[in-house]
C-alpha cells in the first residue's frame, strides 16, 4: 500500500484542442484538463515523481457545476523512490482513474508499473493494483486534494 499526494488540483490548467466534433463529455466540446507537477509517494513506495495527467472536463471541471458526465483521467508518473526490500531507483507508473464527484473527491481506478521501466536497484520491478476511494472523514473539507490510496502487489 502506498499513497500519492498530487499538487493542488485547483491550481492546474485546462487545455483546449481544435476538433471537428463537439464531444459532450468534454463539457465545452473540445477541452481537456491538463495536470503537470511533482507528486509525493509515501508508504511501501517512498519518494517523489514527475507527474502528468489528462482528463475530459466532465464533473471535475467546476466544483459548482452539477452534471452527470464522468471525468476520466489517464496519468503517468516517473518515480524516483526507495522500495523496502527492493532498493532505490527509478521506474514509471501508469494509472487510469474515474472521478466520482466533488462531494467526496473520490478517484477510483487502477495502476500498473510500466514493464521494463525500472532503473538501478529497481531494474526488475513490476506491480499493479487499484486506487481506492477515500473514506468519508468529517474533518476533511477538500477530498479532491487528499492523497490517493493505492493497493496491490510489487515485485522486484
Amino acid at each position: 500500500t502506498f499513497e500519492v499526494q498530487w499538487p493542488d488540483l485547483g491550481e492546474m490548467t485546462q487545455a483546449c484542442v481544435e476538433a471537428q466534433e463537439v464531444y459532450l463529455s468534454a463539457m465545452s466540446g473540445r477541452c481537456f484538463r491538463q495536470f503537470l507537477g511533482e507528486a509525493t509517494f509515501t508508504g511501501d513506495i517512498e519518494g517523489s515523481a514527475l507527474w502528468s495527467m489528462m482528463a475530459n472536463t466532465g464533473t471535475s471541471s467546476d466544483g459548482d457545476l452539477s452534471v452527470d458526465d464522468v471525468a476520466g483521467f489517464g496519468a503517468t508518473y516517473i518515480v524516483e523512490a526507495e522500495v523496502p526490500g527492493c532498493g532505490s531507483g527509478e521506474f514509471m507508473i501508469t494509472s487510469t482513474l474515474t472521478f466520482r464527484g466533488w462531494e467526496n473527491g473520490q478517484f477510483v481506478g487502477d495502476w500498473q508499473i510500466v514493464p521494463d521501466s525500472g532503473r538501478e536497484e529497481l531494474a526488475t520491478i513490476s506491480g499493479s493494483g487499484v486506487v481506492l476511494p477515500r473514506q468519508d472523514d468529517p474533518d476533511v473539507v477538500d477530498y479532491a486534494n487528499q492523497p490517493r490510496v493505492h493497493t496491490g502487489t510489487i515485485s522486484c
